[in-house]
């Protein structure tokens, strides 16, 4: 598993706090004055990231990978682990679009939820084809079997396919 951190920095200094209106002055009657949640944001955001999210994780992974050693479900235990990675990429995503709207606004959250929302679809089509390749491989080893017993290439009744 990956690790990495952010870092934000937040930098104030005199010739931000002028006013960039031309003929007015900062602080003037009527202005409001904008408060920084930034770096308390950030610093929860990153107390969480660090520390919370990998405990969970690592709790939830635990719990999946025993489920056919408790239960004998292998099935019950693949639609866990798939539930698991479906609720990591939805954490992601979600993730991409906060860290996209601190940094840059409405723009930065669509982009974050653009690239976030092709890497998932990029990963599941891999998926999809590294399953199709196993399913290819496995057709070819049961036909090969089956002529080595005896029968012929022409008579497979090729029933894994039909079935998947």
């Amino acid at each position: 598993m990956a690790e990495y951190s952010i870092t934000i920095e937040v930098k104030e200094s005199a010739e931000e706090a002028k006013n960039p209106v031309a003929g007015s002055e900062a602080g003037a009657v009527g202005e409001t004055e904008v408060v920084d949640v930034g770096k308390d944001t950030a610093k929860g955001y990153g107390m969480v990231k660090r520390f919370v999210a990998p405990f969970i994780s690592q709790l939830v992974t635990a719990h999946t990978s025993t489920i056919s050693l408790r239960t004998g479900a292998e099935e019950l235990q693949q639609r866990a682990q798939f539930a698991q990675s479906v609720m990591s990429q939805g954490f992601n995503i979600a993730e991409s679009i906060l860290i996209g709207g601190l940094s840059g606004g409405l723009p930065g959250a669509v982009f974050g939820a653009v690239m976030s929302v092709t890497q998932t679809a990029l990963s599941y089509e891999f998926k999809q084809r590294e399953l199709d390749m196993q399913k290819d491989a496995e057709g070819i080893s049961l036909r090969l079997m089956s002529t080595r017993a005896g029968g012929s290439l022409a008579a497979f009744s090729g029933s894994r396919e039909r079935n998947q």
